[in-house]
């Protein structure tokens, strides 16, 4: 059978290009082949390739040329650099222009083999979360349009007219529940007539469906309800779509306006009273002609819009001078036309000085005894600020959605990383010392714990992360991630690391230095902020610059902390972070660290990064500041709390065997691979182990050996019962068995399945086989 990818050969020596593509062809992967670089784009601009894997050194047109019109004109496409000669700066331009991997000829089949798949894997994931994201953008889309019908009756039907759908007001309106509507035709319950004419009006499904409009049903609709109530509606019906554009049903939306028509006739009949509300209201209150002039507005109208008076109102055109766009005007007045009637009809206008403003205009339009439209009559509300707040939520949802997304990410990484890092650390532990093939085991390791340390990077983006403190030295934190703080900010941008000793010594002796501060951290979180703020760093510094990271020791008293409105005196290990960059104006430092602000054009930043800097201090209870000048760079200076003034030379510990045991272990896991592996683990160090696939299984099994099992390990979240679930139950058959929960998910899953908050014994994936059976061990000496 074929693979699904098309692969694109592209070397100048044929020898190369047979060989490469004989391989790859016998591991099933389509290929085709180009000698130079002209040839591989003539024959990309016929036909699609998921992977390049490109000579870099080929006559006419080298391979830096080919890879960024590749990137320019395929961007789904990726690409394999093979070359051989090695350059450094080649090597670095090509990953500046986002080639996937750059290897060195001669290169061994399996590591090209490796290469391709871990791309082609890498590809396939990007697809699939395009696909999820534009999933979240419909359903998003779904979301918006049930907000705007909030606080109107809604009905929904299929195209034959039954009723999918009744919502709470619309239940209230005719006096039918969702449960009794569901499957009803429409007519049973919206029940409608003329208002003048007490007839039944035309089929408003039938009529919506033949026309494919959103339609208004009538000007005057009188709405029976169950009990015989009539309420006068406003009402109007719309076509459900599939994504095809294929009309499934129609939706009715409809309010009632029946106190509204009472207070219009209240209004004709006191122009006093009328008089008296319109001057005082608070919102604007108008009369208008259908041309486009005040005749009337009151002074909340004239003060909304930023005029001096009245009269200076009365003479402007309204569509011209009011309006962003004078055609917003035009439908307002044709949804006047068709309905007489408008409620909360959103318009986006212009006040004197320019500046926007959003209102919710009501407004009815007045007829003369021909029926011709003569004037308007209204009120706008302002809700400008309303719409700004509504627009940040649903960037807070838009978050959320993605923070979602992530945690479920992460909770399948976590899986296949415990399997990689509990298979390779089994490996690794029967291996002689001099085997050859233990460097490649170590390596397999340090690039798992790696992609855990991500994992858990995307779960601190996504949602907040409980942090694991410790004592840890600042300095070889910083010395530890000075590599990849190089990497981030290119070879354009100078890093100096200046560790310097405090000053007077710290200690009474005089002896130790900054080296020996010890500070309670999350060393993980610590690396996160460094390299966030050395990416603001490198796009603050475009055409280059110089980025320093110093620390020393510092002492915080009481005038210090009142300047800062900081609370708590003492020595603080201070890290200031400053680049030689375009600095901040004092308008935008005041607001640095607010979530979502960014100076950064759309798709460059989500406004986060910052934010995040600030919650991990704080979290760490930490202070940081910022001091910023246009043109003159920035520095960030991080003080947090020393907890030790000398720490002896920690000597490394002998490395413990994990005791084993006899007892049995009822094991609940629903992934395969995890499951297979954990057991693996259990059984080589002397336990007995039996396996349940969910909630519901694992029940059943501890039923038929609940006298011989001395211990459940159970994953949190399962399909059929969770893990506690399945605990509670087992607990109310034997309430002494004790209990061991294995999780991948984020914390705040973690926290809602009921954990985190009572007294359990818990362990994160991935986990190596150590952590495993120490843990499996303490719990079962309790």
């Amino acid at each position: 059978m074929s693979s699904p990818y098309r692969i694109l050969v592209v070397d100048d020596e044929e020898k190369i290009r047979k060989s490469l593509s004989g391989l790859l062809q016998d591991y099933d992967y389509e290929v085709a082949t180009a000698s130079s670089g002209p040839e591989c784009l003539q024959i990309m601009s016929s036909q699609t390739f998921d992977l390049v894997i490109l000579d870099i050194v080929m006559p006419g047109m080298d391979g830096i040329e080919v890879l960024q019109k590749i990137k320019e004109e395929y961007k789904d496409t990726e690409v394999i650099i093979i070359t051989g000669y090695a350059d450094k700066e080649k090597a670095i331009a090509t990953f500046r222009l986002g080639v996937y991997d750059f290897i060195e000829k001669p290169f061994e089949s399996k590591e090209i083999l490796n290469t391709i798949a871990h791309c082609l894997n890498q590809l396939e994931l990007k697809k699939e979360i395009e696909k999820k994201t534009m999933e979240l953008a419909v359903e998003k889309e779904r979301l918006l349009v049930t907000l705007r019908s909030i606080g109107d009756g809604v009905i929904a039907t299929d195209r034959e007219g039954k009723i999918l759908l009744i919502n709470k007001v619309a239940e209230e309106l005719t006096g039918w529940t969702q449960q009794e509507a569901a499957g009803k035709p429409h007519y049973e319950i919206f029940h409608i007539i003329n208002e003048k004419t007490r007839k039944i009006p035309e089929d408003p499904v039938t009529r919506v469906i033949t026309t494919g409009l959103i339609v208004g049903l009538a000007n005057h609709t009188i709405l029976i309800a169950r009990d015989g109530t009539e309420r006068i509606i406003a009402d109007s019906g719309a076509p459900i779509k599939d994504r095809d554009g294929n009309i499934i049903g129609v939706v009715l939306v409809f309010r009632d306006i029946t106190e509204h028509r009472k207070a219009e006739k209240e209004l004709r009949m006191s122009e006093e009273k009328y008089r008296t509300l319109f001057e005082e209201s608070k919102d604007a209150v108008f009369i208008s002609t259908p041309e486009g002039r005040f005749l009337d507005i009151n002074p909340s109208g004239v003060e909304l819009l930023g005029y001096s008076s009245k009269d200076e109102l009365l003479r402007i055109d309204i569509a011209q001078d009011l309006y962003f766009n004078p055609q917003d005007r035009e439908k307002y007045q044709q949804a006047l036309k068709q309905h007489g009637f408008v409620k909360d009809y959103e318009l986006v206008l212009k006040k004197k000085d320019g500046k926007r403003l959003i209102v919710l205009a009501t407004t009815t339009a007045v007829h003369d005894e021909k029926g011709n439209i003569v004037s308007y009559r209204g009120m706008m509300r302002d809700v400008t600020d309303q719409r700004r707040l509504e627009s940040q939520l649903l960037q807070a949802q838009k978050m959320e959605a993605v923070g979602t997304l992530t945690g479920g990410i992460a909770h399948e990484f976590n899986n296949m990383l415990t399997t990689i890092i509990g298979y390779g650390k089994l490996l690794q532990e029967e291996m002689v010392e001099d085997d050859p093939l233990k460097h490649n085991v170590e390596m397999i390791l340090v690039s798992s714990e790696r992609a855990a340390n991500l994992i858990q990077s995307l779960l601190a983006f996504s949602r907040e992360q409980i942090i694991k403190p410790m004592p840890v030295s600042l300095n070889e934190i910083i010395k530890k991630v000075e590599k990849l703080l190089l990497r981030v900010i290119g070879e354009d941008v100078e890093l100096k690391v200046i560790l310097n000793p405090p000053t007077p010594p710290f200690d009474k002796g005089g002896q130790g230095g900054i080296e020996d501060v010890v500070v309670m951290a999350d060393q993980g979180q610590i690396e996160q902020v460094l390299v966030n703020l050395a990416t603001n760093a490198r796009d603050a510094m475009p055409d280059g610059g110089c980025l320093t990271i110093s620390t020393e020791l510092v002492e915080l008293d009481e005038e210090f902390l009142s300047a800062f409105k900081y609370k708590k005196p003492g020595r603080y290990a201070l890290i200031s972070v400053t680049d030689t960059g375009t600095g901040m104006d004092k308008k935008i430092v005041k607001k640095i660290f607010e979530p979502f602000f960014t100076t950064k054009e759309v798709g460059r930043g989500t406004g986060l990064g910052l934010s995040m800097v600030y919650g991990i201090i704080k979290q760490h209870n930490g202070y940081i500041n910022v001091n910023s000048e246009s043109g003159k760079g920035t520095t960030f200076k991080i003080y947090l709390p020393v907890i030790k003034s000398y720490v002896e030379e920690i000597k490394p510990s002998t490395v413990t065997i994990p005791t084993g045991g006899t007892e049995t272990i009822l094991l609940v896991e629903d992934d395969l691979e995890v499951r297979k592996l954990t057991k693996d683990i259990l059984q080589k160090f002397g336990y007995k182990v039996l396996e349940a696939v969910d909630g519901e299984d694992a029940i059943k099994k501890f039923i038929e050996d609940k006298d011989k099992i001395q211990l459940l390990i159970l994953d949190v979240v399962m399909p059929k019962k969770s893990g506690k679930e399945a605990y509670d139950e087992i607990k109310k058959i034997r309430h002494d068995i004790k209990a061991l929960f294995v999780s991948g998910y984020a914390v705040d899953i973690v926290r809602r399945k009921g954990f985190l908050d009572e007294e359990f014994d818990f362990i994160s994936k991935p986990l190596s086989p150590k952590e495993l059976l120490r843990k499996v061990r303490e719990v079962l000496d309790k």
